[in-house]
């Protein structure tokens, strides 16, 4: 193999795992795919991707007519320590610091490196997430207490069920049902909200993030990924729901069920302490390393207050539209004044305003029969889904981002 072969090979083995690390960390597909070319463009090699939820395509031609490999991962959360880690590779392989033979190894060594949580940290973020959760669809201290009792049933089957490979299809079905069951089992034991307690247990599985991220996929022409994504998502509700509709009947045959609450905003006294606590679980379900804790508190604490002050004001969709504006603005100066990828301040901004909740609402009014409500209630979903994107767009637009990730 010549000089000039033995560069290109390494450039091409650079770009492949560089394609996989993102992909297997939930990046949209416009960002894989741009972020990905421009590194092969600085490289000297040409190279066309594209990129799916679960694959990513990536031809190259160097000189000797095109190749194509087929990347496979399998499809995971994101990961900002890893992305932060890997951008820090992507900066010095651009900047010439480090050859691509190098940075291919150290990409390795990233994906393959343990997490910096473990088990403990995972299952503590369902029970924290949860009971906040509970508090902000307005329940009382009682309802975020059995909210976060749902959220640790919950957790526990998620991480036993994630560690079984024959279980690991059947995560959303069992939560499902165990959430409904055990919420039934709360709300007949302590009177609170069953509906808000059992939403807020599962509010980590729920997709609100990939919903948002497929609608941004299709406003940026990707519509095969934008379409895949966004019919996982709509699979991984319908599962939830099922699972949800098998213990309500459990529970119907064994006298479990209580009187149907509607869910609203009541006063909600410990509203900003659970806003100060929600960020714990979010940088633990993000994998942030330490230095960038601070940008996930302010960035939840952000996009809470600007969707609970613009959507009291203007409605839910415009209120969206604009609290996504003003997480996108900040996510982007944060990432052009400390260096550091889009997503690490976007991504739990974004968590606290994407419609996951309403989604499973949907799913529950078409269990129960009611079409109609199922129907507006789904295409509400998609409309502040698209909200969410136009603000985020308008933000990239008024101050565009340095970075692909």
């Amino acid at each position: 193999m010549t000089p000039q072969e033995q560069i290109a090979a390494d450039a091409e083995a650079f770009v492949v795992e560089l394609a996989r690390a993102l992909g297997a960390w939930g990046t949209a597909a416009h960002r894989l795919e741009g972020l990905v070319q421009a590194c092969a463009q600085q490289l000297g090699v040409d190279v066309t991707t594209f990129a799916l939820p679960t694959a990513v395509l990536v031809t190259t031609d160097a000189g000797d007519g095109p190749r194509t490999r087929v990347v496979r991962f399998e499809p995971g959360e994101p990961d900002i320590g890893r992305l932060v880690e890997l951008d820090r590779v992507v900066e010095r392989v651009v900047s010439g610091e480090i050859g691509p033979r190098a940075a291919a190894g150290e990409i390795r060594a990233i994906v393959t490196a343990p997490t910096q949580y473990g088990r403990l940290a995972s299952v503590g973020s369902f029970v924290i997430a949860s009971g906040c959760v509970g508090r902000f669809l307005g329940g009382s201290l009682d309802d975020a207490l059995a909210a976060a009792a749902v959220g640790l049933a919950v957790g526990l089957l998620a991480i036993w069920a994630s560690n079984q490979r024959r279980m690991l299809r059947l995560v959303e079905f069992c939560s499902g049902l165990a959430a409904a069951l055990s919420a039934a089992l709360l709300a007949g034991w302590l009177g609170v909200d069953e509906q808000a307690v059992m939403l807020a247990g599962l509010i980590i599985l729920l997709p609100g993030m990939s919903l948002t991220v497929a609608v941004h996929e299709l406003s940026q022409r990707h519509l095969v990924a934008g379409t895949a994504r966004l019919m996982g998502a709509v699979a991984v509700l319908v599962t939830i729901g099922f699972g949800i509709a098998v213990g309500h009947g459990i529970a119907d045959r064994l006298g479990l069920t209580t009187s149907v609450q509607t869910l609203t905003r009541g006063a909600m006294a410990g509203e900003w302490i659970a806003l100060a606590i929600m960020p714990i679980a979010l940088v633990v379900l993000f994998r942030v390393g330490r230095r960038e804790v601070w940008a996930v508190w302010v960035s939840t604490i952000i996009g809470y207050v600007a969707a609970r002050s613009f959507s009291g004001l203007l409605g839910m969709e415009l209120g969206a539209c604009l609290a996504a504006f003003v997480v996108g603005g900040w996510a982007n100066l944060y990432s052009r004044v400390f260096n550091r990828p889009v997503a690490v301040a976007a991504l739990p901004g974004v968590l606290v305003l994407v419609p996951g909740s309403v989604g499973m609402r949907s799913i529950a009014s078409f269990l129960e029969q009611d079409t109609l409500g199922g129907v507006e209630t789904a295409f509400r979903v998609v409309i502040v889904a698209i909200a969410l994107v136009v603000g985020l767009l308008v933000a990239n637009a008024a101050l565009p981002a340095r970075k692909a990730i």
